[in-house]
Formats: C-alpha cells, sequence, structure tokens
C-alpha cells in the first residue's frame, strides 16, 4: 500500500506488509493471540498514531513515527510483549506510548523467531522516549544487534524489585546505546521537573538536591548506563486533568477553573500523608486588581467532574498570594488527591455596565496561578513536613472581544430573490471595549450556509463584495454589511466574528478567537405553474413567460409566494397590478392566477406583503409575451397551407410546424426572416419543412430546415440545410 489511510476501525488485529506512507490511526485491535495487534513487516515513513491494540510489532521497517497508543492486556487475553522491535528496524520514532500489563514491556530480536541468535540485521537510530513499559517480568529485554538507538524519558515498571536488562548474544560493540539527555528544565515522565534518563521502577536512588534526577548513575550493563536517572519523589504535584480549565475565557460572567491540581503519595513514601495548606501566587498579564475571589474546592474523585467538587473556602489575593489553610486532606500511600482553584472577576470587568476609567481588562491579557511544592505546599507524614516535588500553573486567557446584535430583532431577516436585504447586518462590541480601541478592532462577515443556485449570492460593503468581507468597527463600536440574495429561495446564515486590525498589539492565540455571531436570513421568492393547453409545465425557478400572444389557447400561470418553513409567516401578501387580479390574500397559499393574453409585451407583476413580526418586503418580476412576427399571419395560405402547434411537456417547449403545399414553386415570395428555399416535390423531389420552436426562458427560437434530392440536369443531387433564428420577445 502508498499513500493509504486506515482511520477508527475496530478488528482482531492489523498486518501491514511492504508499505509506505500510511496513516493508521483511532482504531481499536483486539485479537486474542499472543502476535496480535499491530503487525508492520517492511513498512517506511509512516504514522501509527492513537491506536488501541494488544501490541506493537515492528519488523524490518524505517521512518515511522509511532505515537499515542494504548497496547495493554485488556484489549487482548493474552498479552506477552507490548512493543517488539525486530531486523532491520532504523530511525524510527516510538513516543508517548503507554504498554501496560505484559510479560515483557519491551523487547528486541532479529525476527519473530526472536531466538536465533545467528542474526546478521541490526536496530539502529531509533529514537524511543516518554513511553510507560509496564512488564511482569522484564521492563525491557534486548537481543542480537541492538546500538545507537536513543532511548530516555521512559519509565520501566515490572512486578519484581528492579527493571532488569537482558543483552542475550549481544556483543560488547552489538549493544550500546544512549540511555539519557543532558538534563533539561521540564516535566519528565514521571511528573518531575527535570528530564534526563529513564525511570526504573524499584531501583534505590537518592536525590538530595531536589533535581528530580538520581545522584548516582544506573549501570545498566558494561556498555550500557544512564548517567541521569530520574528519581520518583515520595510527594509529587502535577497538573491534574484538563489543566488549565477554563482556557480560553470569552467574556464569561461566571466563575471560572484556572488550575486542576494533583498529589501523589508515591510507594516511594514514608507514609500516609496529611495536607494541610496550599498557598498560590498570582501570576498573568492581567491585573490581580480584576480578581474579586479566589475559592478552593477539592476534587474527590480527580475527574472534575462537578458533583465531585467540594468547596474549601474562598478568599482573595494579597501581596499576590493567597493561602488556605486547615485543609487536613489525608493521602493514602500510593493514591492521591486533587483540588482546583477558581477565579471570579469583578463586575467591573465582565459585567455590561461599568465604569470604563476604573478597567484595568486588556484582550488577550492572562489571568493565572503558580504553586510550588518546595515553599508552598504543606504536608506532613508521620508529623514532620516533608518536600514537595512539582511546580504546577494554570490560567485563564481573555479572548478576543465578543460582539452583539445591534437589534435583537434582526437576527432573522427575510428577503427576497436576487434582491439587496433591506436592513443591514449590524453588531457593535461589547460594552467593555472602550472607545478608544474601537479600531484596534474589524468585524468578519461569512456566507456559512446558502442553497445552491446559478445566481450567486454576496455580502456588500461600502468598499467590498464577496462570500466573506471584513468590516472596521466606527466610532460608536458599530460594523454593518448588507446581504444580497441569490436566486433560490431557502435558508441563508451569515456568521459574524471579531479579529485584530493589522495595527494593534493584541496577540491572542489562535484558540482565543471571538464566538460568532449568526444572522439567519430566510429568502422567499415567486413560484410559477404553468398550465398550458391543460398539460402541466411544472415548477420552474427560471420560468419567466411560457405563451405566444396570437395563439388562441387557455395559456396560464399561477404565482404562489413561498418563504422557507421556518421563516417568519406572511400576514398578507398583494400582487398587482390588475391583470395579476390585484388580489390581496391573509392567509397561505398566497397566490394569483395569471392569464397570459392580458399580459403586455414587457409586464412587471408587482409583489408587496407585510410579515407577522411587521417585516414590509416588495419584490417585482418581469414577464414576456411572445409575438410571433407578421409574416405568420400574411403569408398564411400563400406559402404554407397552415400551422401544426402545441405544447410538448417533456421537452417544456411550444412547436411549431409550417405546412408547405405539394406545388410550393421557387418563384413563390419567401420572407426573408425565415430563408426557406424551396420546389416541387413530384417535379425536383424536394421535402421542405419548417419549425418555429419557443423555449419556456428568456430567449426563444425560431428554426428551419430544408433536404433536396431530386435530379438536376440529369445528375443526382442531395442537399440539405438550416437556420436559426434567436428573438426575445
Amino acid at each position: 500500500i502508498v499513500n493509504g489511510i486506515i482511520d477508527n476501525n475496530s478488528s482482531d488485529y492489523c498486518s501491514i506488509d511492504n508499505s509506505t506512507n500510511i496513516i493508521l490511526s483511532n482504531n481499536v485491535f483486539s485479537g486474542d493471540s499472543k502476535y496480535m495487534g499491530i503487525v508492520l513487516k517492511d513498512v517506511k515513513n509512516s504514522v501509527i498514531n492513537k491506536n488501541k491494540a494488544g501490541s506493537i510489532n515492528l519488523e524490518d521497517s524505517s521512518g515511522n513515527q509511532i505515537l499515542n497508543n494504548t497496547c495493554s492486556t485488556y484489549y487482548t487475553n493474552n498479552g506477552y510483549v507490548g512493543l517488539r522491535i525486530l531486523g532491520d528496524s532504523k530511525n524510527n520514532l516510538i513516543k508517548k506510548n503507554e504498554f501496560l500489563n505484559f510479560y515483557r514491556g519491551f523487547e528486541t530480536g532479529c525476527s519473530n523467531s526472536y531466538y536465533d541468535s545467528n542474526c546478521s540485521k541490526c536496530i539502529t537510530g531509533n529514537e524511543i522516549t516518554e513511553n510507560i513499559f509496564y512488564g511482569k517480568q522484564y521492563g525491557f529485554f534486548l537481543k542480537n544487534c541492538v546500538k545507537n538507538n536513543k532511548i530516555y524519558n521512559n519509565s520501566f515498571k515490572t512486578d519484581g524489585s528492579a527493571a532488569y536488562t537482558y543483552m542475550l548474544d549481544c556483543g560488547d560493540n552489538e549493544c550500546v546505546n544512549e540511555w539519557y539527555i543532558s538534563p533539561k528544565s521540564g516535566s519528565n515522565i514521571i511528573g518531575g521537573n527535570k528530564i534526563g534518563g529513564n525511570y526504573y521502577q524499584g531501583v534505590a536512588c537518592i536525590d538530595s538536591n531536589h533535581d528530580s534526577i538520581c545522584d548516582e548513575p544506573y549501570k545498566i550493563a558494561d556498555s550500557n548506563i544512564d548517567q541521569y536517572p530520574l528519581y520518583l519523589p515520595g510527594l509529587l504535584i502535577s497538573a491534574g486533568k484538563s489543566n488549565p480549565v477554563d482556557s480560553p475565557w470569552k467574556s464569561k460572567k461566571e466563575p471560572m477553573k484556572v488550575m486542576h491540581l494533583k498529589l501523589k503519595n508515591n510507594e516511594t513514601s514514608s507514609g500516609d500523608a496529611t495536607v494541610e495548606a496550599l498557598t498560590f501566587k498570582y501570576q498573568g498579564s492581567g491585573s490581580v486588581d480584576d480578581i474579586e475571589e479566589v475559592t478552593l474546592y477539592k476534587d474527590k474523585s480527580c475527574s472534575f467532574a462537578g458533583e465531585s467538587l467540594v468547596k474549601v473556602s474562598s478568599g482573595s489575593f494579597s501581596d499576590g498570594t493567597v493561602t488556605f489553610s486547615g485543609i487536613n486532606e489525608t493521602v493514602a500511600k500510593k493514591s492521591e488527591c486533587c483540588f482546583a482553584l477558581e477565579y471570579k472577576l469583578k463586575d467591573q470587568v465582565i459585567a455590561s455596565n461599568f465604569d470604563l476609567n476604573k478597567s484595568t481588562y486588556t484582550p488577550c491579557a492572562v489571568y493565572g496561578a503558580q504553586i510550588t511544592g518546595e515553599n508552598n505546599v504543606k504536608v506532613k507524614i508521620n508529623n514532620e513536613y516533608e518536600y514537595i516535588y512539582g511546580i504546577v500553573s494554570g490560567s485563564i486567557n481573555a479572548s478576543y472581544p465578543s460582539i452583539e446584535y445591534v437589534d435583537e430583532n434582526n437576527k432573522n431577516l427575510v428577503g427576497s430573490k436576487k434582491k439587496k436585504l433591506n436592513k443591514s447586518l449590524s453588531v457593535k462590541l461589547e460594552d467593555f471595549v472602550k472607545s478608544s480601541n474601537y479600531s484596534d478592532w474589524k468585524a468578519v462577515y461569512e456566507i456559512s450556509k446558502e442553497p445552491s443556485g446559478v445566481y450567486g449570492d454576496y455580502l456588500e460593503t461600502s468598499g467590498e463584495k464577496g462570500k466573506k468581507v471584513e468590516v472596521m468597527f466606527d466610532n460608536s463600536g458599530v460594523a454593518e454589511a448588507y446581504f444580497i440574495a441569490g436566486d433560490k429561495t431557502g435558508e441563508y446564515n451569515v456568521s459574524v466574528s471579531v479579529k485584530p486590525t493589522e495595527s494593534n498589539n493584541y496577540t491572542c492565540s489562535a484558540d482565543t478567537t471571538s464566538d460568532s455571531l449568526i444572522f439567519d436570513i430566510y429568502v422567499g421568492g415567486i413560484k410559477l405553474h404553468a398550465d398550458l393547453d391543460g398539460s402541466s409545465g411544472g415548477d420552474d425557478d427560471y420560468l419567466v413567460s411560457t405563451f405566444i400572444k396570437t395563439i388562441e389557447a387557455e395559456n396560464k400561470l399561477t404565482a404562489t409566494f413561498k418563504l422557507p418553513a421556518n421563516a417568519p409567516k406572511p400576514k398578507s401578501v398583494t400582487f398587482s397590478p390588475s391583470w395579476a387580479g390585484s388580489v390581496t390574500d391573509s392567509e397561505a397559499p398566497f397566490e394569483a392566477e395569471i392569464d397570459m393574453k392580458d399580459v403586455g409585451e414587457n409586464a412587471v407583476l408587482k409583489l408587496t406583503g407585510v410579515l407577522e413580526d411587521g417585516t414590509e418586503f416588495e419584490e417585482d418580476y418581469e414577464f414576456y409575451a411572445i409575438q410571433l412576427p407578421d409574416w405568420v399571419d400574411t403569408f398564411n395560405g400563400s406559402v404554407y397551407n397552415g400551422i401544426e402547434w402545441g405544447f410538448v411537456p417533456e421537452e417544456k417547449k411550444y412547436k411549431l410546424t409550417f405546412s408547405f403545399p405539394d406545388d410550393f414553386a421557387w418563384s413563390n415570395p419567401i420572407p426573408d426572416d425565415i430563408a426557406v428555399i424551396g420546389g416541387e416535390e413530384d417535379e425536383e423531389g424536394l421535402n421542405c419543412s419548417v419549425e418555429a420552436s419557443y423555449y419556456i426562458n428568456q430567449s426563444s427560437s425560431l428554426s428551419g430546415s430544408a433536404e433536396f434530392k431530386g435530379d438536376i440536369l440529369g445528375k443526382e443531387v442531395e442537399a440539405n440545410g438550416s437556420v436559426n433564428i434567436y428573438f426575445d420577445k
């Protein structure tokens, strides 16, 4: 397979061979077999992301990314190895995966017959980082040639007292790998504040300087030493689920959660712990004076579900800090507890009416907090205060200003086909934006929903037209655009959002754009139904006229005014002038019957009405009645015997056939505008016919054709030709 995508499937396993550029994502493979799961053999430059499987097997595969997968015996009943890398697998990135509850967490070998010690292949150049490996026997098991791989910031756990590493049939030059990077700040795989080597469960370790790295290297084998093994502290704070919780905030008036905090009492601690007090330090570009109240909650389930939050107490910042004492939460060894921090902003920041001069609110401002375990978390074990590892920050980000309708009654509007809406789509900035800052923002209008049509809809401002337009807010904080409807009745949506102008200094992140307002626009119009000599012509949006005026026939139109089903309803509709009946309807259906014999060559049907919400509307429709040329009557009986005509429903046209006499001769007068040649059929073998076809649209045509087959001056001659004349009326 080349350039394939396998997404959102469920199966026993997935085996891919000899393939390139594959994306395998969001699948579940749960077959019950030792080697079930994801099996890649000779696969290159592919992405295996966010799958759930029994295991992952990589053989003779290179340049792949194995990311964010969860492999567990939960998905199979016979888990043996979580990650198996075999053969000549090179330059793969294996990152942020979990391999849980296996016999061996991570294993290498020559092939699936991994006990083959006579192997010329080698696993090299792979980067294995930020993974969790749990093996009931071994965290990892290396065999055959495995060298020059980077293996760091992983967690290796077993049921035993240590994560053993076996190098079977590996010489010193065949199993040399890098097990660490130079220490750098950042959250490591077990929640510490530095990244270096790996975590090995059960390895005795001391961290005297509290930097999350063991004081001594860990010797895996003579040629494989982790210089910076990770230290798992007894007590550790880390960011809880969905931290920060309410980011970004969009001018919310309710309190907002800015941090979710987790405290873990690990197996390395000396006993049960009691949390006495937590102190949070304010941080952020927004003013701390904008915060009216700070509340701390216990989160019993660490799920951040609303019913699990129990209020501890409320307070306020003083000199940039707030302390919550008397918590007295007990955390048993090998368990955890969670807390949530909440801000309530002052009314002058979030309410619609406040003193602009007192507000320090700034779009894109950050309101946050930080807690440092070493200084700001008071925890006792056996009546002794313990050192707490970890630093946690959380924040809410003020987004771009929100907008609101200038007139709430104008968010649902009614218009007519091919017409400019009689009301503008006007929006205004929130009241808390200072007038001096109006020029920093502009409104973005975009048609987000439309029925398809030939004649397109668009938006219009004073200087721009298009499906999407941008409008500066004026000195009163208002922006407006107009909507011009297309040629289809139906429902349209126009969305409006806010963005900064190029001249401002705001740097909101991409996910802090304003919420959109939606204008719902219902476009109505006339539907025409033709009744042609008793033959229905059907509904047709492009039907303008259907009738030839000089022909005596029952040629009538029914004009009906229609709006989308969920649009405001008409209260009354009037059709005029007199030939349209001057009908006023006060209940559906709103329609008028028109006899085209009463319509002039160029007439206008006028429609006026009032909706239930009081909105008035007006539409004009042009009608044309077809008038055949004078020669149709002048030459009847002299040039031709008459006209046969009738409506052809399946073709939606009138068809006229001129009948010529058998003795039609060259000397007969021929009208120039049909250019018919002729002769006597008996003598010259001439066949001549003329057709006039009228199509039901704005263009009409008269077409003629002739055939000749005969003997001229003793020679057989064949000829044919045609002419088409188009006219508008």
